[in-house]
C-alpha cells in the first residue's frame, strides 16, 4: 500500500510538471451468468447463477494513466478485480513503466510494460470462456512483456523493427553512505550466469509493403524447480529456450492470415522443487498456430487452429530412467459474426480440442488416454457508444479426458463493457 501511495503521488507531480500530453482512460469488463446448469451425469446436477468469467476469471475494472513529453513518458495501469460482491484484488497491472527516446529511431522501456508490434494478429473471440478455451495471440508470436525489465526498440528504416528485452533484472540495494548501490542480492545465478541473461528476448520484424509482416525471435529460458505443468488445454508456451517465427499475410483486402511456430532448443533441466537435486530433462512441445480473420461487408469470419506436439520428459537422473512422450493437442475454433444493424451484431461459436495419448517408452500410460472437448454457442451484442452488452447461450459438451469425466455445462453469459 505504501508503494501504491508513493507511486500515485509521483504521478500527480509528473502530471502537473512538464508532461504536455496527459491521458487518463478507464475500462470495465463485468461478466455474469444468470443461469448455469452443470450436468454431472450420475451425480447431482447443479443449477444457479455465477459471477465473473468462466473457469475462475474475475470481472475487472482498469484505470490507465499515461503522460508524454517530447522524448520521455510514463504509463501505469491500476486494476481492481471483483469476485462476487467484493473487490478481491487491487493492484498495478499491465503497465508500471517509463520510456525515453534518445533518438528518433530508438526507444527504451523500463519497468512493467507490453510491446505488441510483433505480437500475433488474431486472438481469442466469441464465447470461448464458456465453450472450449482457444489459443491466444501469443501462441502465434509472443509479445515483449516486461516485468522488472528493460527493453530497446529500434526502427532504423521504414518497416523494420528490432527489439531486445532483459527480464527480471536485479533490485536496487539499500542506501550506503547516503547513496543507493546496485545489489545482486535478489539475483538468481544459474551456471555462473544471472537469471536475467538466461531470460533475454531478441526479435526482429519487417513489414513488406502490400504483403505482410515477417518476424523471428529468440526467447530465453532457464532450469526450473519442478517440471512445468503441461496438463489441461492448450496454453501459451513460455519459460524455455526457443526460436519463434511467424508471418502475417495482409495483402488481400479484408484478410489477415497469421501463422507462427515455436521450436524448443534442446532439453531444459528441472529439479526437485524442495531441493537442488536434478530430476531429469524436459523438452517442451513444438507449437504451430494459425489465425485467420476475413471480413466482407457486415460479415466477419475469424478462425484459430493451434497444435502442440513432440514434448518429451527424460528422467535420466532417476532409477527407472523412463522417457515420457506427451500428448498431441489440436485446438480449433470458428466464431463468425454478422452486423445486422450499425450497432448490433450476432455471432456463433464452435470449438473443439483433441488430446492424444501420453506414452512412456512407447506404451500408453494408464489413465492418460486423452479425449475430446467440444463446445458451441450463439450471442447477440449491442453497442452503446464506448460500451456494449453481449448476451449469449453456450454449451460445453460432456466428455471424458484422461479417464476423467467432464460434465456438460450450459451457460447464459451476460458481458458488460464500458470505456472512457
Amino acid at each position: 500500500m505504501k508503494k501504491f501511495i508513493a507511486l500515485s503521488m509521483v504521478l500527480v507531480v509528473l502530471a502537473g510538471t512538464g508532461f504536455a500530453q496527459l491521458t487518463v482512460k478507464g475500462e470495465a469488463n463485468v461478466a455474469l451468468a444468470p443461469l448455469v446448469f452443470v450436468d454431472n451425469d450420475a451425480k447431482d446436477d447443479q443449477v444457479g447463477p455465477a459471477f465473473g468469467r468462466n473457469d475462475g476469471d474475475k470481472s475487472e475494472m482498469k484505470l490507465d494513466v499515461a503522460g508524454a513529453a517530447e522524448k520521455v513518458g510514463f504509463r501505469v495501469t491500476f486494476s481492481a478485480k471483483v469476485s462476487k460482491s467484493a473487490i478481491s484484488t487491487f493492484e498495478i497491472s499491465d503497465w508500471a513503466g517509463v520510456w525515453i527516446k534518445p533518438l528518433e529511431a530508438l526507444k527504451i522501456d523500463g519497468g512493467r510494460f507490453n510491446i505488441d508490434t510483433l505480437r500475433g494478429k488474431v486472438g481469442d473471440g466469441g464465447l470461448t470462456n464458456y465453450t472450449v478455451k482457444s489459443g491466444a495471440q501469443d501462441d502465434i508470436f509472443n509479445r515483449f512483456k516486461g516485468e522488472n525489465a528493460l527493453a530497446l526498440s529500434l526502427t532504423p528504416i521504414q518497416g523494420l523493427f528490432i527489439g531486445a528485452q532483459l527480464n527480471n533484472v536485479a533490485d536496487w540495494g539499500k542506501e550506503t553512505g547516503g547513496s543507493p548501490i546496485y545489489s545482486l542480492r535478489n539475483t538468481v545465478w544459474i551456471g555462473g550466469v544471472p537469471e536475467a541473461y538466461h531470460n533475454v528476448q531478441i526479435a526482429a520484424g519487417y513489414e513488406i509493403d502490400g504483403v505482410g509482416l515477417a518476424r523471428v525471435q529468440y526467447v530465453g529460458g532457464q532450469p526450473s524447480a519442478g517440471k512445468p505443468d503441461t496438463s489441461g488445454p492448450l496454453t501459451t508456451a513460455g519459460g524455455y529456450q526457443r526460436i519463434e517465427a511467424a508471418f502475417a499475410y495482409t495483402g488481400m483486402s479484408g484478410l489477415t492470415l497469421d501463422v507462427g511456430g515455436k521450436i524448443p532448443l534442446g532439453f531444459t533441466e528441472y529439479y526437485d522443487a524442495g531441493t537442488t537435486k536434478k530430476i531429469g530433462n524436459y523438452q517442451p512441445a513444438y507449437q504451430v498456430s494459425l489465425g485467420i480473420q476475413y471480413g466482407l461487408d457486415a460479415l466477419t469470419i475469424p478462425v484459430r487452429v493451434d497444435t502442440k506436439f513432440g514434448g518429451i520428459t527424460d528422467n535420466t537422473e532417476t532409477d527407472d530412467k523412463d522417457t515420457v512422450s506427451e500428448a498431441f493437442i489440436l485446438n480449433a475454433h470458428l466464431w463468425p459474426s454478422y452486423k445486422v444493424l450499425d450497432n448490433t451484431s450476432v455471432g456463433l461459436d464452435f470449438g473443439i480440442e483433441f488430446i492424444g495419448e501420453t506414452k512412456k517408452d512407447g506404451t500408453k500410460i494408464e489413465g492418460k488416454d486423452g479425449g475430446l472437448r467440444i463446445g458451441f454457442g450463439a450471442w447477440l451484442e449491442q453497442l452503446y457508444g464506448p460500451g456494449s452488452i453481449k448476451v449469449g447461450l453456450a454449451y460445453r459438451v460432456a466428455g471424458e479426458v484422461d479417464s476423467t469425466k467432464e460434465p456438460g455445462v450450459f451457460t447464459i453469459p451476460v458481458i458488460f463493457k464500458a470505456a472512457f
